[in-house]
């Protein structure tokens, strides 16, 4: 079209196996792994309600309704809950202690 310009982003969409999802440009790359595919759940839809209080498997089904269908998801969002249990645990405690 002449006269109008715009900015194109090279933008790239890759699936591997399935259950991953990646978007990626050159500028900013954004990773989005599906972990329940029956309800589209992500792995940040899960983190995000770990870090907001829901730290056990029946609490995450109950508010995302993770595991409800299939089941397949549930070993793979328990991983990612003790991930992210883990990761707040050691941002709390130190690994050393001042002597004095």
């Amino acid at each position: 079209m002449a006269g109008k310009r715009g900015i194109l982003l090279p933008i790239g969409i890759c699936t591997t196996n399935h259950s991953h999802l990646d978007f990626f440009s050159f500028q900013h790359e954004v990773r989005t792994m599906y972990v329940c595919l029956c309800r589209g759940i992500t792995d940040t839809q899960i983190r995000k309600a770990v870090q907001a209080g829901k730290t056990e498997f029946r609490q995450l089904k109950q508010s995302l309704e993770v595991g409800a269908q299939c089941g397949k998801c549930v070993r793979m969002a328990m991983e990612i809950i003790a991930a992210e249990l883990d990761k707040t645990d050691s941002d709390q405690v130190p690994l050393y202690y001042k002597v004095a």
